[in-house]
């Protein structure tokens, strides 16, 4: 009898631990899997986005990160519940820290001599459907000649969520668009819990990444842009910017 109650004990101890680590902000609760993706995106290798173990606190960006991402300026601020489809504070819906409204960023970083690219958003949710992340480049800084759909981005990373998902890498002209590269998701993604709690529950980190030379720029500055695709394709496949 005693032993039975040792053993619910110790039972109940581990369940209790675990709970307590799943829901740790900055925990990585899909990590890269190849090697090569977790140096880039978790290269200290301890399973966290967050500088530490402990998690964040305070806040999940800046000097609290393992990796020091730049945050991209919104404009007109990044609310909750702004979508043409898809619910309020769930995994197409782009969310912002507080009051510094920071939501997408990007770091350019060099492992092994090569360069690469790490893209993250911050999700109101979690899923793994077919949707589209997208990172938008004007590597020409001329814009106003183009379509509607397209006002003048060259470059595009998107990140294909879904059972066949992929990194994909699209090279866009005024009359083609296409797709010259493409990676496995399952290597070049990872996920984790972000400190903030948008609509009152959890948002998480979608990080990516891609080798620079991957892009074919070979000019800067240029001028970027990130939104969110309802569908697992390019971003103006189904709406213009």
């Amino acid at each position: 009898m005693k032993l039975q109650k040792k053993i619910s004990t110790l039972v109940l101890l581990l369940l209790c631990t675990y709970t307590v680590l799943a829901q740790t902000p900055g925990l990585i609760y899909k990590p890269a899997g190849n090697a090569l993706g977790k140096s880039i995106l978790d290269p200290n290798g301890d399973g966290f986005t967050s500088l530490t173990t402990a998690g964040f606190s305070g806040t999940d960006y800046g000097s609290n990160s393992e990796l020091r991402m730049i945050p991209l300026p919104v404009l007109g601020g990044e609310p909750v519940g702004d979508l043409t489809s898809g619910g309020a504070g769930g995994f197409t819906d782009i969310a912002s820290f507080a009051s510094n409204q920071q939501s997408c960023y990007i770091l350019k970083k060099n492992v092994g001599g090569t360069d690469y690219l790490i893209i993250r958003f911050r999700q109101g949710g979690n899923a793994t459907s077919s949707k589209g992340f997208s990172f938008l480049m004007d590597i020409n800084n001329t814009f106003g000649t183009w379509s509607g759909n397209n006002p003048g981005f060259e470059r595009e990373v998107v990140l294909q969520t879904g059972s066949n998902g992929i990194v994909a890498v699209y090279e866009h002209t005024q009359s083609t668009t296409t797709l010259t590269q493409s990676f496995p998701i399952d290597n070049y993604c990872q996920r984790s819990i972000a400190l903030s709690t948008n609509n009152s529950d959890k948002d998480y980190f979608l990080d990516f990444f891609i080798p620079f030379s991957a892009l074919n720029v070979t000019t800067e500055p240029v001028r970027i842009a990130a939104c969110y695709i309802d569908k697992c394709r390019q971003w103006y496949y189904r709406y213009g910017i």
